[in-house]
């Protein structure tokens, strides 16, 4: 087995997760957020889902231009 290949590829992963964090944590605190209201009440739960996505969508849009 080549050590080199692993951690070659474990720095590779290392550094993606270190250039997109804030776009992780990002997720992460929409994804609780949403969990959060699914605890309160699951028809609100999905409207919460929903917004998200709305939020997400508008965020890729704009970064694309």
């Amino acid at each position: 087995m080549n050590i080199g290949k692993f951690t070659g590829a474990l720095k590779a992963v290392g550094l993606f997760l270190l250039s997109n964090i804030t776009a992780i944590l990002f997720l992460a605190g929409l994804a609780s957020i949403c969990y959060a209201v699914f605890l309160f009440h699951i028809v609100w739960g999905y409207v919460a889902v929903g917004l998200c996505l709305v939020i997400v969508a508008m965020i890729l849009t704009a970064e694309g231009r």
